[in-house]
């Protein structure tokens, strides 16, 4: 199982989605930088480009809510916790 978060540029142009194991995020509270295949062909599918590691934006214009609805479409589980986590970090950018 997949989960994902939606978050903000800390500019506040645009923003990103945030992938990652479910399994490894309730383990270590942090982000896997271990990406199967077969997600990159997914994320693809979806409309989403690889930014960084685990980091995706989209290709074509869409709302946050579109990126949510396709993730949750294909699968993944939206994590508010882990979305609360990546915005505490960007806090200090």
């Amino acid at each position: 199982m997949w989960i994902f978060a939606i978050n903000d540029f800390p500019d506040g142009c645009g923003y990103v989605v945030t992938i990652n194991s479910k399994e490894y995020w309730e383990k270590s509270h942090s982000l896997d930088d271990s990406t199967p295949d077969e997600i990159y062909e997914q994320m693809d599918l979806i409309g989403l480009g690889e930014l960084v590691e685990n980091t995706w934006e989209p290709m074509q214009p869409m709302s946050r809510e579109e990126a949510a609805e396709l993730m949750e479409a294909n699968g993944f589980e939206r994590s508010t916790d882990m979305e609360e986590w990546l915005d505490g970090l960007s806090e200090g950018l």
